[in-house]
């Protein structure tokens, strides 16, 4: 039976690829179809073409949609974690019997020391910020590829 340490061990080389994965996908789909609706102005694009770009945008909505929520279920969880402090925080302010009350304290200092971010080989946290710092990468990148591919378009 694996304990929980390893089985976050085990996950964390899938996330990591996967992370990838969608970076690298998404950021092939916006240029594939930058290309591809360049290269159908200059030839001139007509409605029967329309329809050849409704598989490349519903692939990278698809992505997106992914890599969201890969993003944000470990920032529910996350929240949910720290929200416990709370909830044992009000539940201390009633009177119990003493052996529940040193219960409760000792969970409190539990939850205060405990780190709740989901990490990734501690490389980086999976978290909202990770989405906007991949949006980020992924706009830099995509506006290098567009500049290097007009230069060759010169």
């Amino acid at each position: 039976m694996l304990l929980k340490s390893e089985f976050t061990m085990l996950m964390n080389l899938p996330v990591l690829m996967l992370n990838s994965w969608y970076f690298f996908m998404i950021i092939y789909s916006v240029f594939y179809m930058y290309v591809s609706v360049l290269t159908g102005i200059k030839q001139g694009i007509g409605i029967e073409d329309i329809r050849a770009y409704t598989n490349p945008i519903i692939f990278l909505l698809y992505q997106c949609a992914q890599l969201y929520s890969m993003v944000l279920i470990p920032s529910i969880v996350t929240g949910r974690g720290k929200k416990m402090l709370r909830i044992l925080n009000s539940i201390k302010r009633q009177r119990f019997q003493r052996h529940v009350d040193c219960l409760l304290e000792v969970c409190m200092i539990d939850s205060l020391g405990r780190n709740y971010d989901i990490t990734n080989y501690g490389m980086y946290a999976i978290n909202r910020s990770l989405l906007f710092g991949m949006i980020a990468t992924m706009t830099s990148y995509v506006i290098i590829l567009v500049q290097f591919h007009m230069q060759d378009v010169d």
